[in-house]
């Protein structure tokens, strides 16, 4: 519904029919379970950190599970994805 993730809870209630408490509770729940992480970007001038870094990886088909459990317990990666081909 909201992409902007400044967006008070308020607004999100009203825009939602319900009440600003539940939509508070919601988010806590979220936060809680782990579906709901926060972060926040910083500009690449104030850091010492690099923009990005690309990793090309080959692997066989039957260790892409394991793989994607790996990768996607580190906080730092933002985006992986496979291909099937060359």
């Amino acid at each position: 519904m909201y992409r902007d993730g400044r967006t008070p809870a308020g607004d999100i209630a009203a825009k939602a029919g319900v009440s600003t408490q539940r939509v508070a509770d919601a988010i806590a729940t979220m936060r809680h379970s782990g579906d709901l992480v926060l972060r926040t970007d910083v500009a690449r001038s104030y850091t010492g950190w690099p923009i990005n870094a690309w990793y090309f990886v080959q692997v066989p088909a039957s260790s892409i599970d394991r793989l994607r459990s790996t990768l996607s317990r580190l906080a730092e990666v933002r985006l992986a994805v496979t291909t099937a081909s060359r």
